[in-house]
């Protein structure tokens, strides 16, 4: 009874992932962007989406560079939040924050998705630079998350930068082109099924532990009694901003400010605003998920503080004279309610989360390049 219960919940947790289409193109200078003119299907135990890439390569419609009336208009960059990959283009931050402008007095504001999976803050201002100021933008919002800052430090597939005398300094390009294995794959396959056991019984254990009672899953997996918790390296480099500082989370750390600076410098330059748009994991949201997070990840010791990530961008900003909005107030409320804003197995916003991100969004646009709704 147990085993045929255990495989009913099963059936309706469990959808197998699938991609249909392109998700990335190999780009000398970039490492990857999203295959220009190309769509692709997602489907994921959390989520089904359809991605549509426009011919510039931007997820959403199609955009003239010449301007042809009042705006705003907005370049949003950032990683595969700002990309918002989870959910079909209607509800992504792009298209909430588009719709809200132009119903608040704004007819002709058009907002631009850049966000690519994977990118980190390095590629995010490269794709401004390669491309994005010839939009011609009003504002570009960089929709920061805590992992950019590892996602800096990687250097494989990509480019990077490095601090030589307190400026920064490309390094990589040309990127090398892959050998015929795709560049990225932002969703990962699902793990194999447990091959110690065939029982769905032990598996739906093993998930429920996993989730939520970390020790008592690592005792079980010792025993063959659950799927062993995979360590994943890049999770794991992310993780250790929110601890103790360390000679690497310094050097990243420097890095971004310096990445901060050059990118609102170049925006500027080119007669546009510049904001930092601060997107939290959900764990700075809950501190019982905080918790789950360090006990599941072994995170020991003292220091461990999940605003840390928050507090140090915004103090840079702060130093850079950056306008700083954050996230967090909006979608605090709506955790672990019935408008939970982000998925279930997976760190991303579902829709609610992308509305709320694009409604903040709406809002700083509107503030910082509202002048941009006049006539020409």
């Amino acid at each position: 009874m147990v085993e045929a219960a255990a495989r009913v919940a099963l059936s309706r947790a469990v959808k197998p992932g699938r991609t249909v289409g392109t998700l990335s193109a190999y780009h000398p200078l970039l490492g990857w962007v999203p295959p220009a003119g190309e769509s692709a299907s997602l489907r994921e135990p959390d989520f089904e989406a359809r991605l549509e890439v426009n011919r510039d390569g931007l997820r959403g419609p199609e955009v003239a560079r010449a301007r042809t009336g009042p705006g705003p208009r907005v370049w949003l960059a950032g990683d595969s939040f700002a990309q918002g990959y989870t959910v079909d283009e209607p509800f992504t931050a792009r298209a909430v924050a588009q719709a809200r402008l132009r119903a608040g007095g704004c007819p002709g504001a058009e907002v631009l998705n850049a966000g690519v999976a994977g990118y980190g803050g390095d590629q995010s201002y490269l794709r401004y630079r390669e491309q994005g100021r010839a939009f011609a933008p009003d504002l570009v919002v960089y929709l920061f998350f805590g992992n950019d800052l590892s996602d800096d430090m990687r250097r494989r597939k990509k480019p990077w930068f490095v601090l030589e005398d307190g400026a920064l300094r490309l390094r990589g390009v040309p990127v090398p082109e892959p050998a015929g294995e795709p560049v990225l794959r932002p969703v990962p396959a699902p793990p194999p099924p447990p091959p110690w056991r065939g029982l769905a019984a032990l598996e739906w254990l093993s998930r429920r532990t996993a989730a939520g009672r970390p020790a008592l899953h690592r005792q079980l997996a010792e025993r063959g009694l659950a799927r062993p918790w995979p360590d994943h390296g890049p999770t794991r480099q992310w993780l250790a901003f929110y601890g103790p500082p360390t000679p690497h989370t310094e050097e990243a750390w420097a890095i971004a400010e310096a990445l901060l600076a050059d990118f609102a410098r170049d925006v500027r330059a080119d007669g546009a605003a510049f904001a930092v748009l601060y997107a939290p994991a959900r764990f700075e949201l809950d501190p019982a998920e905080f918790a789950l997070t360090r006990e599941r990840w072994q995170l020991e010791g003292e220091g461990w503080e999940a605003d840390r990530v928050r507090k140090r961008l915004r103090d840079a900003a702060g130093r850079l004279g950056l306008p700083f909005a954050d996230l967090r107030p909006a979608l605090q409320p709506a955790v672990a309610t019935a408008a939970e804003p982000y998925l279930a197995s997976d760190p991303h916003w579902n829709a609610t989360g992308q509305r709320l991100a694009g409604e903040v969004l709406a809002d700083v646009a509107r503030s910082l390049a509202g002048a941009a709704c006049a006539p020409r």
